[in-house]
């Protein structure tokens, strides 16, 4: 319902108002129960102690009271107002708390006001939800004048339209941060609400409008800055008895902190019930704030059915065509002409990879990872959309996001961990397929990204918290000005793997091997970076060399000819300078001529460690097409003939 800030109010019901404009003041802090010891005679109510009565409300002092033994009485569709002068000297508090006990009338949601004219932080309405049922409404303000009624879902019961019981009504208005809390007997019911003006500093007056034809009661009545509910020693609104329970430091400011990363700040873990130490307060797989996005909660366990850490799928097995939703858990959105399939061509890893068109088409596959590991990597080729903009809005349960640009650069989001952040575009201009590579830690909420092999970003922040790796999502988007529109943009994904060890893990390749051959530690154990069919891991186990190509048997059918440059003699015949690799051909030759001769056009010659170094006439070279490549500590030579 809208709350527009003009010039009138509809007027039934009882509504509740704190902002400015003070006469007739007192000084806060303020307690006052209406008894007779405070001033007050039973019989009609006079103006006083910071209290005015305007003249369409009648205002009485009786005997029907909460707290003593007299409250007021207020019948009429007029306003009672208490207005404060300032704080007494030493008060340096922004917040101030307003909390006193009231009957009040509840009328329809229709006449709730829906304009106002005077400068206000905080609103509250109750509405009749059924005749003997009720609701409080409280106002979200824009700040500018306005907001919106919003519903509680703290609902009272009524005794002919009116609250059977006293209700505690307590506000904490935080004016240093524009914000404010509404609790209804010592439960928090709504939180950080806007003020409906932000002009509403410090505070100064109180307004309660009654009901045209029932009366209102209202007793005891406490303004000022401590907390009137409970120990508070942050002035945060959290209670130090729950701080301690979850052992937090009462001490210290951390109402919005979140300890577990779950994305529930720890003020709403105190409304919900839930644990600012425990990510997942059911322990069924998902985390708070997922199970809240997905509108389940996170107080009882659901029967879910999420995937397992480690995890490895390349489409290998899947039959080539449309992709089904649900298969091996995957969950896949798009629309009816739209299509997710699985296709045999141009794959970057085996023979299947996973192709997605269609606008908004999306794939998705959720996991729990039982141990709840610090680190997580994930490694998978990826086929990206060009896109000229940023995703406009990223889910509140995606800690790491990236896109790509239309001249093929990824962009990726370096977050503040509230959907916020810078993004980053890399340096190269990538191909179509580019195998990525991201360590996701969950302890520091950071990211970093390897593309192809090579480092291109580390220690971005997340987009948002997430406590613990739980899921895995690519989504095709639309194409944007900047691509080729001459054919159908599509995006695939292919061999995605997911582990708890490093990709880059120094006890399978050690530092000191990944540096002399690749000068650089960021090495898959399960690369190949020579293109001969042998892994690296291989390679370190069978004492290969990783940049050369010495496996004929994988490379195309090439014959690979050693050639000892120091005799040529028969000695190796049969055995090869590379362990676990048979010689191709008669023997080592003696000379790189002789290889040629012997191996045709199309070879690669190893050159044998020997007296060095190697000289070889380039006429050698004629008409052939080579790979020259030394073994050990052999030097080449190239002389004019």
């Amino acid at each position: 319902m809208a709350f527009m800030s003009l010039s009138r109010w509809v007027a039934s019901g009882v509504v509740l108002l704190l902002g400015a404009t003070a006469c007739a003041a007192v000084v806060l802090p303020l307690n006052n129960d209406f008894e007779a010891s405070d001033g007050y005679d039973l019989g009609p109510a006079a103006p006083g102690n910071g209290w005015a009565f305007s003249a369409s409300l009648s205002a009485m002092v009786v005997d029907h009271a909460f707290s003593g033994d007299q409250a007021l009485s207020l019948t009429g569709s007029g306003w009672l107002t208490f207005t404060a002068e300032g704080w007494a000297p030493g008060f340096g508090s922004s917040v101030t708390w307003i909390d006193f006990y009231l009957k009040p009338v509840f009328a329809d949601s229709t006449a709730l006001p829906s304009e106002v004219n005077s400068a206000l932080a905080a609103v509250t309405g109750f509405v009749k939800k059924t005749g003997s049922i009720g609701e409080v409404y409280a106002v979200d303000g824009d700040g500018v004048g306005g907001g919106d009624w919003t519903a509680s879902g703290y609902t009272i019961s009524l005794l002919d339209e009116r609250a059977a019981g006293w209700l505690r009504i307590s506000y904490r208005i935080d004016y240093g941060n524009k914000r404010w809390d509404l609790f209804v007997d010592g439960n928090l019911i709504l939180a950080d609400l806007g003020f409906a003006d932000n002009e509403a500093s410090p505070f100064a007056q109180f307004r309660l409008r009654g009901d045209a034809e029932k009366a209102t009661f209202l007793d005891y009545f406490y303004a000022g800055a401590e907390n009137p509910l409970y120990a508070d020693t942050s002035g945060t609104g959290l209670p130090d008895s729950w701080l301690l329970a979850h052992g937090l430091n009462p001490s210290t400011a951390q109402r919005h902190g979140d300890p577990d990363h779950d994305g529930v700040d720890n003020l709403t873990e105190f409304m919900l019930g839930l644990s600012p130490n425990s990510p997942d307060s059911d322990n069924d797989g998902v985390f708070d704030r997922r199970e809240l996005l997905w509108g389940t909660n996170p107080k009882v366990a659901n029967p879910y059915i999420l995937g397992g850490v480690p995890f490895f799928d390349s489409f290998e097995d899947d039959a080539v065509g449309l992709f089904e939703n649900g298969a091996r858990l995957w969950q896949v959105q798009k629309n009816l002409a739209d299509t997710v399939t699985v296709s045999s061509s141009g794959a970057p890893a085996g023979s299947h990879a996973l192709i997605l068109s269609g606008t908004g088409t999306a794939v998705q596959r959720n996991f729990v990872d039982a141990s709840h590991s610090a680190e997580i990597w994930l490694d998978f080729y990826v086929k990206t959309a060009p896109s000229s903009n940023p995703p406009q809005a990223i889910p509140q349960d995606v800690a790491a996001v990236f896109y790509t640009t239309a001249n093929g650069k990824i962009v990726v989001l370096d977050g503040v961990g509230n959907g916020g952040g810078e993004w980053r575009q890399l340096g190269a201009v990538l191909p179509t397929w580019n195998r990525l590579v991201l360590r996701m830690n969950y302890s520091s909420q950071r990211w970093g990204i390897w593309v192809n092999g090579v480092p291109y970003a580390d220690n971005l922040g997340f987009a948002h918290p997430v406590p613990y790796f739980s899921g895995f999502g690519m989504q095709h988007g639309t194409l944007q000005s900047g691509a080729s529109a001459n054919a159908p943009v599509t995006s695939g994904l292919d061999a995605l793997r997911v582990q708890t060890t490093s990709i880059w893990d120094s006890t399978i390749l050690p530092d000191s091997w990944r540096l002399r051959h690749f000068g650089t530690l960021y090495v898959d154990p399960a690369g190949d970076y020579d293109t001969d069919g042998i892994n690296n891991l291989v390679e370190y186990q069978q004492g290969r060399i990783p940049t050369i190509v010495d496996n004929p048997a994988a490379a195309g059918g090439v014959a690979v000819w050693y050639v000892d440059s120091a005799s040529g003699s028969d000695a190796y015949s049969g055995n090869s300078f590379v362990p676990n690799v048979p010689v191709v051909g008669d023997g080592p030759k003696a000379s790189l001529g002789a290889a040629l001769l012997s191996a045709g056009s199309n070879a690669r010659i190893i050159i044998s460690a020997g007296a060095g170094p190697y000289v070889q006439n380039p006429s050698d070279f004629a008409g052939t097409n080579v790979v020259l490549r030394p073994y050990g500590a052999v030097h080449i030579k190239i002389v004019s003939p």
